[in-house]
């Protein structure tokens, strides 16, 4: 890795079907930004295909079965994140089982603001301090590089390339 041109970047986002789709435009602007540099994502087993269309932008598409228990699967992943010594770990996700996940890995590991408080004062007691940021904006953010966010996205450009 050269000064923050990395080699090998890591996605997690185990699952939610429209939050993994959402984050189309991360890929995208990653391979853009640093087209020698070999992306790959983890994605909870059951999504695998919805990633398909992002083979030409991706490496490797690794997968979290949920239904093995849970330690050892937790083990597995962890061995093969550290087996492939990835510049950066972007963990879009960010929950109790990311973190468990990247736990003790010691790689740059970039986690998104989900603006945990400001959401809950939001929810429970109105208060309009949230930030209208939209998710694919989030996942962009996490990034530590700036990445471009003017363009309209489609899933339809992926497969067709």
């Amino acid at each position: 890795m050269t000064q923050n041109k990395p080699d090998r970047i890591l996605v997690i986002r185990l699952s939610s079907i429209g939050d993994i789709l959402l984050s189309i435009p991360l890929i995208i602007e990653l391979n853009n930004k640093f087209p020698d540099c070999k992306i790959d994502y983890l994605v909870a087993q059951k999504f695998n295909k919805v990633l398909t269309p992002l083979y030409p932008y991706l490496g490797q598409i690794h997968h979290f079965n949920k239904d093995r228990k849970e330690s050892s699967e937790i083990k597995r992943v962890r061995r093969n994140i550290r087996n492939n010594d990835y510049d950066w770990i972007l963990d879009i996700h960010n929950s109790l089982r990311t973190r468990r996940l990247l736990f003790p890995i010691h790689n740059k590991i970039y986690r998104i603001n989900k603006y945990e408080i400001r959401r809950f004062l939001f929810v429970k007691l109105g208060w309009e301090i949230y930030p209208e940021i939209p998710v694919h904006q989030k996942y962009l953010n996490t990034a530590p590089v700036d990445l471009p966010t003017t363009q309209s996205w489609y899933i339809e450009d992926c497969a067709q390339q």
